[in-house]
């Protein structure tokens, strides 16, 4: 099941196949709107089950994350997590950042002076290249973070 929603014709959630890729969704849904930025998006991303996929208009500067995915318990007995996001460390401004443990103003305004600097994280531990997030600071914010193209 993949919630689909943003430029396309028909928003909502849709049930695909295993292996499916957003092109293969946003089919589902009628197709792209005209307005929607194709510069924005992976069309050939593959989708797993529970996201939240979120297509921007063009001239839209998009939320982070554009990709929502479900955090899941390390263990069935543990009880379910509140937050399903995680952030996207290639897409989230300042403030969306200092929502991470052990990341205040500074420290997001370092991850976003970076991003300028040197392009888009490649791997989410890359930013551990960002002058004053180490390897503790990762520890805490590992499983918090993700990064789209």
């Amino acid at each position: 099941m993949i919630h689909l929603s943003g430029a396309v014709a028909t928003p909502g959630v849709y049930e695909i196949a295993p292996e499916s890729r957003l092109r293969d969704v946003i089919a589902l849904a009628g197709g792209l709107l005209p307005q929607a930025d194709l510069e924005a998006i992976n069309l050939a991303v593959r989708l797993n089950d529970g996201v939240k996929i979120r297509i921007p208009y063009q001239g839209e500067t998009p939320p982070a994350p554009i990709i929502e995915m479900p955090v899941l318990p390390e263990s069935s007995e543990e009880a379910p997590v509140a937050n399903t996001t995680r952030v996207d460390i290639n897409h989230a401004n300042a403030e969306q950042l200092e929502a991470l443990p052990g990341i205040g103003k500074t420290r997001a305004d370092a991850i976003v002076e970076y991003r300028q600097k040197h392009g888009n994280f490649d791997t989410i531990e890359q930013i551990q290249n960002v002058p004053g997030i180490g390897p503790t600071i990762f520890e805490q914010i590992r499983d918090l973070i993700v990064v789209t193209p």
